[in-house]
């Protein structure tokens, strides 16, 4: 569980919650948190929004992905599922391409999903290199069921 957001999530052990000023943490209106894996190749941004919201949230979010993912216009793409999507979670996956420190062209798959709980939902993106995502579908349908509120 976190103090910002008050979403309950399992992780493995030694995942980090990576420092960032008040301002990463509060965009669009909204509080995020997020937990990524020790070297930062899996990172997972959680945030709450009204049921209400969850729709157009999943636009904004699969669209703000979308960017991240492009090293130039069109290089993000819907993709097959390599994530299974636990049930009453919707959204999708998207595979692109992220330019890395060393001028190399990563190739990442981000699932930007959401689930309703009452009155609020929770809006999830997972961030993983390809290869991972593919070679790991079941660790990340776990990862996901695991989210909730706290």
């Amino acid at each position: 569980m976190n103090d910002h957001v008050h979403v309950a999530i399992r992780v493995p052990a030694g995942w980090i919650e990576p420092p960032d000023s008040p301002a990463d943490r509060l965009r669009d209106g909204l509080q995020r948190y997020l937990v990524a894996q020790p070297e930062g190749l899996v990172q997972v941004t959680i945030a709450r929004v009204p049921e209400a919201a969850l729709a157009e949230q999943l636009r904004s979010w699969s669209s703000n992905q979308s960017q991240g993912l492009q090293g130039s216009p069109g290089e993000s793409q819907p993709a097959e599922s390599a994530i299974a999507q636990r049930a009453g979670w919707i959204g999708r996956e998207l595979r692109g391409s992220f330019e890395d420190e060393m001028e190399y062209r990563q190739p990442m798959r981000v699932i930007v999903c959401g689930r309703a709980f009452g009155a609020q939902a929770i809006v999830v993106a997972i961030a993983a290199p390809e290869t991972i995502a593919a070679g790991a579908p079941e660790f990340f349908a776990q990862l996901l069921a695991s989210i909730g509120p706290a």
